[in-house]
C-alpha cells in the first residue's frame, strides 16, 4: 500500500490528526507529514480538502497537492472600497495601489470576490498554498500548490524589472502556465479559480513591480474563466508548445555542452603553450567531432542534427517523456520489465526516471524506479542491476555510454539504458530478478 506526503500542514492541522489518532510522521523541513493509506481518506476529511498525487523519488510514496474547500486558519482583512480581501499570512498591508490595480484588472472579469494571499514572512514556512474551491477566485504571490523554491527569477520579465530575487517555485504540470517564452520563465499558473505568482511582488512594491504585476494580470486574463473543456484544451495547448521548448532546450544544451567543451580546450591551449601540438590535435577532434564528420557546417545545420537527435529519442521505444534542463537529459519511460534466464517468466521491474548527465562525469547514466524499490543483492534496489544510488551493478555500460553521451547520440543511449533494465543474464553474479514480481499478465 502506497503512503502520502501531505505538504505544508499548520500546526492546527497536526493537532487536527493527533486528536484524531491518525499516525502521521514529519516527512521533511518543510511541514510535509507522511500518513499511510488506509488513513489518507479520513485525513483528507478532517482536513477539508481532496487532493491529487504524483510521484516522489522514494518507492511507494506519493506527494499530494491540497484542494481545499474553504481557507484553511484564514486571517483575513478586507481592503476598503475594493472588491478585496488580503490573507496577511505576517506581513504588512499593500499599498492601496497595489490592492486597486487588482482590483483593477480582476474584478470586471472574474465578478467575484478576490482573495489576495500573501507569502508568508517566516523563513522555515514553506510557501506552498492550497488551491482552493468557494466562491472567491484567489491570488497567491510568490506561492505555488506544491513543490519547492529552486529556481532564482531572471532579471527582467517581459522587460520589466524583478527587483526581489527569492527562489521561485517550478511549474507543477497541473494548470495553465504564464510564460514569459524570451526570459523561458515559468512566471505562474492558472488553476481555474487559482491564480499563482511564482514571483514576489509585495516586498518591493515599486514601480517596476507595479508594472510587472499589471503584465502578469493581463497575461493571465483571456483564462480566467475557462472551466471544464475548454480549460483542458487550453492545458493542451501549453503544454505542446513546452514540447517544442523543451526540443529547444535539448539543442541549446548540447550546443552549450559543444561550445564548454571547446572553450576549455582553447583555454588548455593558451595556458600550455609547451605542448601545442598535442593539444591542437586534441581540438581537432574535438571540432572534428562537433562537425559530425570532420566538415565544417553551419550552425543551422548543427542545430537540425540536434533537433533530429531529440526527435530519434523522443521515437526510443517506452520513452513517454522527456525533460530537459542545461546539464540534463531526464528520460520517463513506461513499465519496463524482465524476463528470467532459467524459468522464462517475466518480471514487472517498474517506470523509470533515466538520468542523463551532459557532463559525464562518474556515473553519467543514473536509473530511479518510480514505482517499487526491492531488496536485492543490496537494500532498496531500483532493479536487479541498479544499486540504491541509481548507479549500475557493472561499469562496463558506463564507459560505453560516455563516449555516446560525447558524441550527443543520446536516442542510443537511452535505447542501452532501457536495455540494460530489461535484459537480466546469469553472468550478472547477484543480480536476484526473482524477488521482482511477476508481470500482471503472468501474476
Amino acid at each position: 500500500m502506497n503512503s502520502y506526503v501531505i505538504p505544508s500542514l499548520t500546526d492546527g492541522q497536526i493537532k487536527l490528526l493527533r486528536e484524531a489518532g491518525i499516525e502521521h510522521h514529519l516527512f521533511d523541513s518543510q511541514n510535509g507529514y507522511i500518513v499511510s493509506g488506509s488513513d489518507l481518506a479520513a485525513a483528507l476529511e478532517l482536513l477539508q480538502c481532496t487532493a491529487s498525487e504524483a510521484p516522489t523519488e522514494f518507492a511507494q510514496v506519493m506527494q499530494l497537492t491540497l484542494t481545499y474547500f474553504t481557507v484553511p486558519e484564514s486571517k483575513v482583512v478586507v481592503a476598503q472600497d475594493t472588491n478585496v480581501s488580503v490573507d496577511l499570512n505576517g506581513n504588512d498591508m499593500p499599498s492601496p495601489e497595489f490592492i486597486a490595480l487588482i482590483d483593477s484588472l480582476l474584478s470586471p472579469q472574474v465578478g467575484r470576490k478576490i482573495v489576495l494571499h500573501l507569502p508568508p514572512r517566516i523563513e522555515r514556512v514553506k510557501r506552498t498554498r492550497p488551491i482552493i474551491q468557494d466562491e472567491a477566485f484567489h491570488v497567491h504571490i510568490g506561492s505555488s500548490p506544491s513543490g519547492k523554491r529552486k529556481t532564482s527569477p531572471p532579471r527582467q520579465l517581459w522587460g520589466h524589472t524583478v527587483e526581489h530575487f527569492d527562489k521561485c517555485f517550478g511549474l507543477t504540470g497541473q494548470g495553465i502556465p504564464l510564460m514569459d517564452s524570451e526570459a523561458e520563465f515559468a512566471v505562474g499558473e492558472l488553476f481555474e479559480n487559482n491564480l499563482y505568482i511564482h514571483v514576489d511582488l509585495v516586498t518591493s512594491q515599486q514601480s517596476a513591480s507595479f508594472q510587472l504585476l499589471g503584465t502578469i494580470l493581463n497575461k493571465a486574463l483571456p483564462d480566467l474563466n475557462l472551466r471544464g473543456a475548454a480549460f483542458r484544451q487550453r492545458m493542451k495547448e501549453r503544454q505542446s508548445a513546452g514540447r517544442s521548448k523543451s526540443r529547444q532546450a535539448y539543442i541549446t544544451a548540447c550546443s552549450q555542452r559543444v561550445r564548454e567543451l571547446a572553450g576549455a580546450y582553447k583555454d588548455a591551449l593558451r595556458k600550455r603553450k609547451k605542448k601545442l601540438a598535442t593539444m591542437q590535435q586534441a581540438l581537432l577532434g574535438l571540432l572534428r567531432l562537433d562537425n559530425f564528420g570532420g566538415k565544417v557546417v553551419p550552425a543551422a545545420d548543427r542545430q537540425a542534427e540536434f533537433s533530429a537527435e531529440y526527435q530519434r529519442l523522443k521515437d526510443v521505444s517506452r520513452v513517454k517523456e522527456i525533460t530537459v534542463s542545461s546539464t540534463l537529459v531526464m528520460l520517463k519511460t513506461e513499465m519496463l520489465h524482465a524476463q528470467h534466464f532459467d524459468t522464462g517468466q517475466l518480471h514487472e521491474i517498474g517506470e523509470f526516471l533515466i538520468v542523463i548527465d551532459l557532463h559525464g562525469g562518474k556515473n553519467p547514466v543514473r536509473w530511479f524506479n518510480s514505482t517499487r524499490r526491492v531488496d536485492g543483492m543490496r537494500p532498496g534496489m531500483h532493479s536487479p542491476t541498479v544499486y540504491a544510488d541509481g548507479s549500475p551493478m557493472v561499469d562496463e555500460i558506463q564507459e560505453t555510454i560516455i563516449e555516446l553521451i560525447a558524441r550527443l547520440e543520446l536516442s542510443i543511449v537511452a535505447e542501452l539504458a532501457i536495455q540494460f533494465i530489461e535484459t537480466v543474464n546469469k553472468d550478472l553474479p547477484g543480480a536476484t530478478l526473482v524477488n521482482w514480481p511477476l508481470a500482471r499478465q503472468q501474476g
